[in-house]
């Protein structure tokens, strides 16, 4: 289960996305084992063009192409300058280095469908337009859950992304069914 708050995507370059890393060497033949925050992504299966994290920049740029590996392992191979890493100690050297992606290079979604990125810090308001705060952290799972910081105070509510808790998202703001104040803070 990987989290998304909005403190982590502050700490990544304008119009790029933090995709994971490279986190070891697989197999004899040159290709490596990588962490991704998404290991559900639908990037599989295609070149990708990532850059290097560095200095809180976007650094040296590499082409990757990931697969599923045997578990819940990701694996894959890298291209640095148009080459085909096959150099055990060259993607040792990698080992650590995180990676980002221009979000330009995400793929389309089809309508009501969001990408987390695009939810963190989103208003959040009840049925009746009352503003009930923003989106502060997104937790994976079965089902997604939102972190909500209300308005003017330090208190946070969690809503499960589901029909019933959540009833219209935009990308300008995500309106919840009404709930008593007075309740715990969990729905």
């Amino acid at each position: 289960m990987q989290n998304s708050s909005v403190e982590f995507h502050k700490k990544t370059p304008e119009g790029y996305l933090r995709l994971g890393s490279v986190s070891g060497v697989f197999g004899f033949k040159g290709e490596a084992k990588f962490f991704l925050y998404n290991p559900s992504t639908d990037l599989l299966g295609q070149w990708l063009t990532v850059f290097a994290f560095e200095d809180k920049s976007a650094g040296q740029s590499f082409d990757i192409l990931l697969r599923k590996g045997s578990g819940k392992r990701i694996v894959g191979r890298i291209k640095e300058d148009g080459t085909l890493i096959q150099n055990e100690t060259r993607i040792r050297q990698l080992i650590g280095t995180e990676l980002l992606l221009r979000e330009q290079d995400l793929p389309a979604l089809e309508e009501e469908e969001f990408y987390h990125h695009q939810l963190l810090g989103l208003s959040v308001e009840d049925e009746t337009g009352t503003r009930i705060g923003s989106i502060v952290e997104i937790t994976q799972g079965v089902v997604d859950v939102f972190t909500i910081r209300r308005a003017g105070t330090k208190d946070v509510l969690y809503i499960p992304f589901t029909k019933q808790h959540v009833l219209t998202t935009t990308l300008e703001k995500m309106v919840i069914r009404s709930y008593d104040t007075d309740d715990s803070d969990e729905l």
